[in-house]
């Protein structure tokens, strides 16, 4: 791998970026047609500055004033061929929608069958390949403004030069279309949003206040056929299933979807491992803030509450009440309260009432990591253990973001 000595920022201004490299999604989406800056097939992922010959080299490497205006013009959908960034998304809710906009807005039009959705497991490129968009924002001091509001960059990963074809999996909206992606989920369909991206995509997401849904076998029956006809690896099928019913507030656990991913003989071990990298990632969340909070030079912040909304199979059946859906948002609260307390006393009676808290995904996060250090520790180092074995040995390069302040 290429290695760039040229080093011109200052080393505090970008020490904070490392730590973003240990909180990358393990599953990224990229959307793209062929108004996309880049080149996107099958078998390459690669920016515009590839694609056209011109400078390859690591942004954080750069002259300052060079790197910021290339991460402004690319996050403004300016696309220059010098260009060495690539976009991608942690929510799939994001990618498509996206895709929709594209078949709406691009000049000339782009049909579904060249619009493509790009899935990537990001163990399978070493860690630097990524960064979060708004870390690099405020690694170059760049403020927030009308034209460039940090809240919509929210979930979006930059990735650099090209990436291995090992790592990528592509379907096109045509084939999502065709096996069903409008009926399991048809606001997509609807004509009048089609031309919007964040606004609608924070509008979708506001029904994640309402009580998790237990999927219909119909939904079901649909998210498997997607999984399993636009996409031809087995090992990547449970997660595009579980992704399309996450589509709408689940329970964590359902027992419908571990069914449906056993019947499929894809296993159980998938879901496992996806909830451990949940548990993973936010517990590297929480212990970047703490390190904040002692060291705010740092400049990183992370909220746990942004992060439990991208993770959308998190409820308990246990702290929901589905009997009244009438029921006022302040008497469920109540309800709830009552039943977590009532529960509480009758498995140990001593608990006085004013000694329990209502429990909310939130609270129990936090708990649980708050409650027993050493716990933590082992349980995250058998994680780690479970991370390293299912890893693949890496057979070609990758670019990253490698030169950063303490690093040769």
């Amino acid at each position: 791998m290429v290695q760039y000595n040229v080093h011109l920022l200052p080393p505090d201004e970008l020490q904070g970026l490392a730590a973003y490299m240990d909180c990358i999604p393990h599953y990224l989406f990229r959307t793209s047609s062929p108004r996309s800056s880049g080149t996107t097939t099958d078998t390459c992922v690669a920016s515009s500055a590839v694609r056209y010959g011109f400078d390859q080299s690591d942004i954080l490497s750069r002259n300052r004033e060079e790197a910021v205006k290339m991460l402004m013009n690319h996050l403004l959908w300016k696309n220059y061929g010098t260009d060495n960034l690539m976009s991608w998304t942690n929510s799939f809710l994001f990618a498509a929608q996206h895709a929709i906009r594209r078949e709406k807005t691009d000049i000339p039009c782009s049909p579904p069958d060249s619009i493509s959705i790009t899935i990537l497991d990001t163990r399978k490129v070493p860690q630097g390949t990524f960064l979060p968009a708004t870390a690099l924002l405020k690694g170059f001091n760049i403020e927030s403004s009308s034209k460039l509001q940090h809240e919509y960059y929210h979930g979006e990963y930059l990735s650099q030069g090209r990436l291995p074809s090992d790592t990528i999996i592509t379907t096109t909206l045509a084939k999502l279309i065709e096996h069903g992606l409008y009926t399991l989920y048809p606001p997509f369909s609807e004509d009048q949003a089609r031309n919007q991206l964040f606004l609608r995509v924070r509008q979708f997401r506001q029904t994640f206040t309402d009580a998790p849904k237990v999927p219909a076998e119909k939904e079901i029956k649909i998210a498997q056929e997607i999984a399993t006809a636009c996409f031809l690896h087995i090992d990547i099928r449970p997660v595009i299933m579980m992704t399309l019913l996450s589509l709408k507030p689940r329970y964590r656990l359902e027992p419908k979807i571990l069914k449906a991913v056993r019947d499929n003989c894809w296993g159980t071990f998938v879901l496992q491992t996806m909830m451990h990298d949940v548990y993973a990632h936010m517990q590297r969340c929480l212990q970047i803030e703490r390190a904040a909070a002692v060291n705010p030079l740092r400049g990183i912040f992370v909220d746990i509450a942004e992060s439990m909304n991208q993770l959308h199979l998190t409820r308990d059946r246990s702290n929901t009440n589905q009997s009244n859906p009438e029921t006022s948002s302040t008497s469920q609260q109540e309800h709830d309260k009552e039943t977590h307390q009532n529960d509480k006393q009758d498995a140990d009676p001593d608990i006085p009432n004013e000694k329990i808290r209502q429990s909310s995904p939130k609270i129990m996060l936090i708990e649980m990591m708050d409650e027993e250090e050493e716990e933590q520790k082992r349980a995250l180092d058998q994680i780690d253990d479970c991370y390293e074995e299912t890893r693949p040995w890496l057979v070609k390069p990758v670019f990253t973001y490698s030169y950063l302040p303490g690093q040769s």
